[in-house]
């Protein structure tokens, strides 16, 4: 499993010149981390990712900027506030940012902080529920009233 980790300073959207363009989306954004010898970062672009601090955790898209040192992180207040950092406490903090495997996504859109993506998360897992249920169901009807249907005929 890739991953990244290191004492992070903590910075703001505004302070690295990204501001409005990423509040409210879930976004981290780290400098590009491309190691000796290697082609590709290590956690790509637009990856999802799960920062885990002593604290908390949280998952989060990273997306990188160049305005960041390679001990830096910036992200939303809420998510600095949930690795259990605050503004009385240092700054930094050891952080591990990890990729997310694929069957792991949901918690990013469940935990997410704009409330109509985690809403429309737990509708599209009722919906999946519902739609499962239907399909037992179905089958099970299909199943008791085939025999009767081919006796007859």
């Amino acid at each position: 499993m890739k991953k990244i980790k290191r004492t992070f300073e903590f910075k703001t959207f505004e302070a690295i010149g990204s501001g409005p363009a990423d509040y409210g989306k879930g976004v981290v954004r780290i400098r590009h981390e491309n190691p000796q010898g290697k082609s590709k970062a290590a956690i790509p672009r637009n990856s999802m990712v799960k920062v885990q601090s002593k604290n908390g955790q949280v998952y989060a898209i990273v997306r990188y900027s160049n305005d960041l040192e390679d001990n830096q992180i910036a992200m939303e207040y809420d998510m600095f506030r949930e690795l259990g950092a605050s503004e009385t406490k240092s700054r930094s903090a050891e952080l591990t940012i990890t990729k997310v495997p694929i069957w792991a996504y949901s918690n990013f859109f469940n935990k997410h902080p704009d409330p109509v993506i985690r809403y429309a998360e737990r509708l599209n897992r009722f919906r999946a529920f519902v739609a499962f249920a239907v399909g037992v169901f179905a089958a099970v009807a299909f199943d008791l009233v085939a025999d009767k249907v081919i006796a007859v005929l």
